[in-house]
């Protein structure tokens, strides 16, 4: 859990929120990013939702260039 908030403040820091309704889309987005997109060292490069949904490293070839927060947060998404 502390990993979590260092990883979300280190990255929020970057951004400007305007309002409460874009704080609740920010955190949604953040929360997107965090647990399908940024791959965890600490779960052999895995994402949660892979571990979450027992599903093995993805080996796809339909990568989906994905980024929030003005490029702040990126990375790949494996569709299926």
């Amino acid at each position: 859990m502390e990993r979590l908030f260092g990883t979300f403040k280190k990255h929020v820091r970057q951004i400007l929120i305007a309002h409460g309704d874009e704080l609740t889309q920010r955190l949604a987005e953040f929360q997107f990013w965090y647990n399908a997109i940024r791959p965890h060292q600490s779960l052999k490069g895995q994402t949660p939702d892979e571990i979450w949904h027992g599903r093995a490293i993805p080996h796809s070839k339909n990568w989906t260039y994905v980024e929030f927060w003005n490029g702040v947060l990126q990375g790949f998404y494996a569709r299926e």
